[in-house]
């Protein structure tokens, strides 16, 4: 559940992320990362709750027996696995960035004869990846050997320290031969291979949470559902800054009213505002200042689902999912019957084209 748990916080809850996170960083985040959570799970959980289980045990004994000793034992824990597996994650999101935003932009890529750039821009991203895994590697190797050598330096620390203890007569010979025999088993409990895993799935998870556990900014909580929508749009003194440039205002103090039943069409220059207005509209975002109003109510009073059944948007560039073609026309409603969904395709001029399909509207 936690790719599913994970796209929903994304393309419900926080919107905005596609404004302030870039594309191929949430999809690296709901692909690679999730898979690799729910491995760790699949793979070593079980492992872990009988090791630790056992960690317990031994531990309760160790005390029992001699505290000192005990604390002898406790050895601090790397961190180090952890940061370099957030690092690799990070990598690999940069990397999986570039390409999809060379994917998705493929027309302009072409228009420019910039695919060799983009190759480059893609290879080095993956370069950075390949020496933070190399580094990774290293420094598993490296806690490999010094495990072995603390391991080591541990059984004579604890036996100097217990041989102290027992000539002072503050432990036992017997007791002290039951502790190191408590302390060997403990090592096997901590088996430095499912510790290491347990560290990778850490540090991916960490990267998993910070979007799940994200709180969004601007909450559709929205109550109003009026029976009536006449769609009288008022904008009254609106300032607006998208959240990645808070310091330039898109628009400032703008009102303007329109009526419905009438084609009202903003012009301007490029950055001059009109697609925020219709973001504003769309209740994509919330003005810094002054109210969008639609009926005199706040766009921000409508359900979610009732103001974006009553406003339509219509994209420059229509997006098609992988659906079938009646899916993609009903897209909002699906439940909606077959009739409106053909009277919807004659009017946008595509029924001719569709029924000449295979498929027709169930072509996938």
């Amino acid at each position: 559940n936690v790719p599913n748990s994970k796209y929903i916080s994304i393309i419900f809850a926080l919107w905005l992320l596609s404004m302030v996170c870039l594309t191929g960083d949430i999809t690296s985040r709901l692909t690679s990362d999730t898979t690799q959570v729910s491995d760790l799970i699949s793979q070593n959980v079980n492992l872990f709750l009988r090791s630790f289980v056992k960690t317990v045990g031994i531990f309760i004994f160790m005390f029992g027996m001699s505290w000192k000793l005990s604390v002898v034992t406790i050895m601090g824990f790397p961190y180090i696995a952890v940061k370099l597996t957030k690092e690799v994650q990070t990598a690999l999101a940069q990397a999986n960035k570039v390409a999809e935003e060379t994917i998705s932009a493929m027309r302009t890529v072409r228009s420019f004869a910039n695919e060799d750039q983009e190759g480059d821009s893609y290879y080095s991203r993956l370069q950075e990846m390949f020496v933070l895994n190399k580094k990774q590697a290293v420094a598993y190797a490296c806690f490999m050997w010094s495990s072995y050598i603390s391991e080591l330096a541990l059984q004579v620390a604890v036996l100097y320290y217990g041989g102290h203890l027992v000539v002072t007569n503050q432990m036992s010979g017997g007791t002290l031969i039951s502790f190191i025999i408590y302390e060997l088993e403990l090592g096997e409990a901590l088996e430095v291979w499912l510790y290491t895993g347990l560290m990778q799935g850490v540090g991916a998870a960490e990267k998993v949470f910070e979007y799940i556990d994200r709180k969004p900014k601007h909450i559709l909580d929205g109550q109003e559902a009026p029976e009536t929508f006449e769609g009288q749009v008022e904008f009254k003194n609106v300032t607006f800054a998208y959240p990645t440039r808070p310091e330039m205002d898109i628009l400032k103090n703008v009102s303007f009213s329109l009526r419905p039943g009438q084609v009202t069409a903003l012009v301007g220059p490029s950055g001059g505002g009109k697609s925020s207005c219709v973001c504003l509209l769309e209740n994509f975002y919330a003005p810094q200042q002054g109210q969008v109003l639609v009926d005199g109510r706040p766009v921000n009073s409508y359900q979610h689902k009732y103001y974006h059944s009553k406003v339509a948007l219509v994209s420059q560039e229509p997006i098609l999912f992988a659906r079938t073609v009646q899916m993609n026309i009903s897209y909002g409603v699906p439940e909606a019957p077959m009739e409106p969904v053909i009277r919807a395709a004659i009017n946008a001029n595509a029924h001719d084209f569709i029924t000449g399909l295979s498929k027709g509207y169930e072509t996938g």
